[in-house]
């Protein structure tokens, strides 16, 4: 997925600029966004863990991830699920010259 870089590296950028919209330091949102991907892609890695099982181990019934998952999921899942189609249609648009 030769795509896939950039859409992590638009993960981090909306992540920081949500950090600076909720009060965050630029430095400061950054750097933590990007210390929590290098740790989570290490710890699934390592761990050969299900993404979602993970997501299950750190998500408290009613607390604050799980607000934000019930949130986030669906645009985002949908948002990839566009993002990988509209690649693979410019990818045969390409291809037929």
């Amino acid at each position: 997925m030769g795509c896939a870089p950039a859409y992590f590296a638009l993960m981090v950028d909306a992540l920081t600029r949500a950090g600076i919209r909720a009060g965050l330091r630029a430095t400061d949102a950054r750097e933590m966004v990007n210390a929590t991907m290098l740790g989570v892609a290490e710890s699934l890695a390592a761990s050969g863990e299900h993404p979602r099982a993970y997501m299950e181990r750190v998500t408290s019934p009613g607390g604050t991830t799980a607000a934000a998952l019930y949130e986030l999921e669906p645009a985002l899942v949908d948002g990839c699920y566009d993002a990988v189609d509209a690649a693979l249609a410019r990818t045969a648009e390409l291809a037929r010259g």
